[in-house]
């Protein structure tokens, strides 16, 4: 996916990547949970805006669903991932992704390899 935000937030750009860039030693988060100790991708980006942005959230976190759209279990996969780190899977817990980030209304996506769920037309 190639997206550009709207040219009054392109100012945050250039201070949100020095911020990711300082980053770069912090360990990959495989358990997608916001706890700082580690980050995973999109947290990354929501990290680097909401510093980027005088602390103030750019990219909005939202609640994380490991559920299956039409049965609405929680994927046996996810079960079985968790319990391998000894957890339960953090449903519901705030997180970040980057489809939801794409649907951010100050992004303008221009190229699209793939179908990707809830993606608005430009």
């Amino acid at each position: 996916m190639f997206g550009r935000l709207q040219p009054e937030y392109q100012p945050l750009i250039a201070p949100a990547i020095q911020y990711g860039v300082s980053q770069r030693n912090i360990p990959y988060d495989q358990l997608y949970l916001t706890d700082e100790a580690a980050l995973y991708c999109s947290e990354l980006v929501v990290d680097m805006f909401r510093q980027a942005n005088g602390g103030i959230n750019f990219f909005h976190e939202e609640p994380m669903s490991f559920r299956d759209t039409q049965s609405g279990q929680v994927h046996q996969s996810w079960i079985d991932y968790y319990a391998y780190f000894g957890m339960q899977v953090p449903e519901g817990e705030p997180g970040s992704n980057p489809g939801d980030i794409s649907l951010d209304e100050r992004l303008s996506i221009y190229r699209v390899e793939g179908p990707i769920p809830g993606l608005r037309p430009v």
